[in-house]
């Protein structure tokens, strides 16, 4: 800079005051220095040094900078003072609070024509704010900057106009393009599959063309540079239009959702199937189901559950059963049509929906072919194993169908089809569904039932042939029902059978029974009295102790005491009943095997359990005198229970012939409506007065 023209005293301080004037309005402060560094005119680092600092130390405005920023400044005014060249530096200034702002300082030095320095002027000037706004920016930058790489988030810019494209760090590694740089968009269609190029060149176009409003999202296959795999990519993108409303730019970013989307599908696959068997599960058959009958579709549903599997399991082991059920799996898939909705429902339940199969033939045929997928031997860790089944079917005949309800329709039906029999199978009819609300408010009922006192025994009595003198009496139960009457076993027995009161009613029954033969017992006239145990009774344990502490509570004699159990009782429960039995026995109740011969029972339980009678049902009696084969089978087990040594006794007897019959083959008692129908208490009292009044 060189020297201007000299001016007066006046002149001069016009001019600092402009200077002045113009720092102020613009933040500045404004200095002076001699050519020696000494401060001249009035100096506004005063203000920050005090008044104990040396006027003429041209270096003493350094002090009032942070401890930070004092070595390097001075250094750099240094070696603009020895030099002679214009002096800049950013440094912390203290304030007269004691809080630092940043400040940017500049000096340049006034020279004569010569070039001699004649002095130096410069400016402070406050730039705190702005240098903090550059630190948040720098700092936000690379905040994104991690965020965009913990979450593999890449960004992109397609510049249409100059056809451009430029990517950011992490499409570059994903790509192998070079990154922030700008590169030909035909570099980037090699990064995607072959067989994507056209799917995503087609979203571009429709962009472009104005199909989207601004913004679109896509997927594609892309081959990962940085990782040598093929991954799934997730784009979103948004247009950007110029004054004219024409797109000019493309950004978007890029997102790896190959783990997302792989977990998506696991989870998916967890919540609609089964993971032994590879089957829809439940949820995903309703759901397909319906559907199905949505879009006007109807067929036949049948429900297997498999009888043999609970066995097995307890013989082979969970591993070699799961094994039992996917090979059962397999079977099912194969004997059905291509187009069956197979499911596996529970632990031994299937489920299977078989499109366009309506009428009852139909329905019937593809329940054999399940059947007869069970029917050949499975072989499980070199073991064979038999399975069956019972099938319960329903059918949807077209639109309307509800899902749920019509699984619910053949649930319905497979339980009628277990009260069938064995591989039985049967199809839905509304009189399943009547019958299941009659039991559901009977169970309600029965419940009351057995709270409320509305049970009754009534009594049968047991004759001699010989003499035809009452020498017993069978307690069977009435239900005194509020509303429908005096009820007989025929109309609540099977469903209380099944019912949690079972035990309760059972263990009822064998008090009532006790106290009714005490109050004979006390009088002189004991009589022998006959009660019918639930099998849920011996399932719970500890009827023994039942039916002993009722003796001894009423003062009993055990040997007035019958218990009666059916071959359905020993069928359906395990070893632990013959113990049970044996301890009624060696207390001295007698033990009588009720309706012989209607069931699946064996010679051999003659033989395993403690029995003292033996009771002939009433279906054998019926024919006799004049069936032959009745005659046969009765004559049988009249001898049947000479060589054993047991008591029989015949029921159902209404006619005199058959009386008399009985009574020539050897029969010892008899019981039926020529007897006596079941009374209560009171009238088989005054029967056994009567008696007694006769001799």
């Amino acid at each position: 800079m060189t020297d201007t023209p000299r001016t007066t005293g006046v002149e001069e301080s016009l001019a600092e005051e402009r200077f002045r004037a113009i720092a102020e309005i613009n933040s500045l402060m404004v200095w002076r220095a001699a050519p020696n560094g000494r401060p001249l005119g009035d100096c506004e680092w005063q203000r920050f040094l005090g008044d104990e600092s040396d006027p003429d130390d041209g270096e003493r405005w350094i002090r009032c900078l942070h401890p930070d920023d004092q070595a390097p400044v001075r250094s750099q005014w240094r070696q603009a003072f020895r030099r002679g060249t214009p002096f800049e530096a950013f440094y912390r200034v203290r304030q007269p609070q004691g809080d630092y702002r940043w400040c940017q300082g500049r000096g340049t030095p006034l020279t004569d024509t010569r070039g001699v320095i004649r002095e130096w002027i410069g400016t402070v000037a406050d730039v705190h704010d702005k240098f903090q706004a550059v630190n948040a920016s720098v700092v936000n930058e690379e905040r994104l900057k991690v965020a965009l790489d913990v979450n593999d988030l890449g960004i992109w810019d397609h510049d249409l106009e100059s056809d451009t494209f430029w990517a950011s760090e992490v499409i570059a590694r994903m790509t192998g393009l070079y990154p922030s740089r700008e590169a030909n968009p035909r570099q980037f269609w090699h990064f995607v599959h072959p067989e994507d190029r056209y799917g995503v060149r087609q979203v571009l176009r429709a962009a472009l063309a104005g199909a989207v409003t601004g913004h679109f999202e896509l997927q594609f296959r892309a081959h990962r540079h940085d990782q040598e795999r093929l991954a799934l990519i997730g784009c979103s993108a948004r247009l950007i239009f110029n004054d004219q409303g024409r797109p000019v730019r493309v950004v978007g970013v890029f997102r790896d959702i190959s783990e997302e989307q792989e977990e998506q599908v696991q989870l998916y696959y967890e919540a609609h199937y089964d993971s032994l068997t590879g089957l829809r599960n439940r949820k995903l058959f309703t759901e397909q189901a319906q559907a199905l009958f949505d879009q006007g579709g109807g067929g036949a549903c049948l429900l297997l559950e498999l009888d043999g599997f609970q066995e097995a399991r307890n013989t082979l082991g969970q591993e070699a059963s799961n094994r039992l059920l996917q090979l059962t799996a397999h079977r099912l898939s194969q004997a059905l049509p291509d187009a069956t909705l197979l499911a596996r429902l529970t632990g031994e339940e299937f489920i299977a929906l078989v499109p366009g199969q309506h009428s009852r033939g139909a329905v019937l045929t593809l329940a054999e072919s399940i059947h007869a997928a069970l029917l050949e031997t499975f072989m499980v860790s070199d073991r064979p194993v038999a399975l069956s089944g019972h099938v319960g079917a329903a059918v949807a005949p077209g639109p309307g169908a509800d899902a749920r309800a019509l699984i619910d329709d053949a649930h319905l039906a497979l339980a009628d089809a277990k009260a069938t029999g064995y591989s039985a199978s049967r199809i839905y009819r509304p009189a399943l569904r009547e019958a299941l609300r009659l039991r559901q408010d009977m169970s309600a009922e029965l419940r009351r039932a057995a709270l409320g006192e509305e049970f009754e025994l009534y009594y049968q009595p047991q004759v001699s042939l010989d003499s035809g003198r009452i020498v017993g009496a069978e307690a069977l139960l009435r239900w005194n029902h509020p509303e429908r009457g005096l009820l007989t076993p025929n109309l609540f027995l099977p469903l209380l059978k099944r019912s949690p009161m079972a035990r309760i009613v059972g263990d009822w029954v064998v008090a009532q029974a006790c106290e009714a033969g005490a109050r004979l017992h006390a009088q002189g006239r004991p009589l022998r009295l006959a009660v019918n145990l639930f099998s849920a009774q011996f399932k719970a344990g500890g009827v023994e102790k039942t039916v002993a502490r009722e003796l001894e509570r009423h003062a009993l004699p055990a040997r007035w005491l019958e218990i009666e159990i059916t071959e359905r009782v020993i069928i359906n429960n395990d070893h632990s009943l013959r113990a049970s039995l044996q301890a009624l026995r060696e207390q001295g109740c007698e033990l009588a095997f009720d309706d012989f011969g209607t069931g699946y029972a064996s010679l051999s339980m003659l033989k395993d359990f403690p029995l003292t009678r033996l009771k002939v049902d009433k279906s054998f009696i019926d024919g006799i005198p004049g069936s032959t084969q009745d005659n046969a089978v009765v004559s049988a087990m009249v001898q049947l229970a000479a060589t054993f040594g047991f008591q029989l006794t015949a029921e159902g007897i209404e006619h005199p012939s058959q009386a008399s019959t009985l009574k020539q083959w050897g029969c010892q008692e008899g019981q039926g409506y020529l007897f006596g129908k079941p009374m209560p208490w009171a009238e088989l009292v005054k029967a056994l007065d009567g008696q007694g009044r006769r001799g």
